[in-house]
């Protein structure tokens, strides 16, 4: 992990890290916070969910959609276990955490210290595929798959939420692409949501041909809307519908 990231304070008043090699920030410059919130733990409405909840995330990044998803779960006093499985093929040090100084954004010390934990374990035990980190009180199991998404087997999860969040498509195109959405489809479960906060046509076009059914809604701060995505359509209703033949037609003519 390179050593030149720095913090990067937002809109919102919260901080996100940016990487000046990549020329790539890892959230929203206009609301890290609000981003994480809006898009990815609201957007897949995990809080109206009042069983367990397995979630499925691309791009651990700063780790502030885990840490909103622990605070949210822990709000829930109806919900169950929470099953957390994040993807990253080059996790961030527990000295970045450090530096985003999360226990003034208002987060607890004890979800800050399990992120701690998870990085520590990870950046601590050589040539491991995956950590686990559980809370104190059981009720939270977090697992951090180290590599590349098309590396990792995921498809027995059945997740209820899946945060698509990899640094964008100029970035990191492969993240983006239809195999990629392929991989988390083959993860979701029939009535699960996917979140991103692009709407991109290309990406919708990508999700489609993966077997995804799309919406979209109102984006966070400054950003238009952002893009949600089912196996079943009625689970996106609430949301504005897409029209999955429109976008199919668009990636047939693409290919031609």
């Amino acid at each position: 992990m390179s050593s030149k990231i720095q913090t990067f304070k937002t809109d919102d008043g919260s901080v996100t890290l940016f990487d000046p090699t990549l020329n790539a920030h890892y959230r929203s410059t206009h609301g890290a916070s609000t981003e994480s919130t809006h898009v990815f733990v609201n957007g897949t409405r995990l809080p109206q969910r009042t069983s367990s909840w397995t979630v499925l995330e691309l791009g651990l990044g700063g780790g502030m959609n885990l840490l909103q998803t622990l605070k949210t779960h822990k709000e829930q006093s109806t919900s169950g276990q929470l099953r957390y499985h994040t993807v990253d093929w080059n996790p961030v040090t527990a000295k970045h955490i450090r530096e985003l100084a999360y226990e003034t954004q208002g987060f607890e010390e004890s979800h800050i210290a399990l992120l701690m934990s998870l990085l520590e374990k990870a950046h601590n035990t050589p040539d491991a595929s995956s950590v686990e980190i559980v809370s104190e009180d059981g009720s939270q199991h977090i697992t951090l798959h180290i590599g590349a998404w098309e590396d990792i087997d995921v498809t027995a999860l059945q997740a209820d939420a899946v945060y698509h969040d990899p640094f964008g498509p100029k970035v990191n195109p492969e993240s983006w692409s239809t195999p990629c959405f392929t991989w988390s489809f083959n993860a979701i479960a029939p009535h699960g949501i996917l979140a991103t906060y692009s709407a991109a046509s290309h990406v919708r076009i990508a999700m489609v041909q993966a077997g995804y059914h799309i919406a979209s809604t109102d984006g966070p701060g400054k950003k238009r809307e952002i893009t949600l995505a089912s196996p079943d359509p009625d689970t996106l209703q609430g949301y504005k519908q897409l029209s999955r033949e429109r976008y199919l037609a668009k990636g047939q003519a693409q290919d031609t």
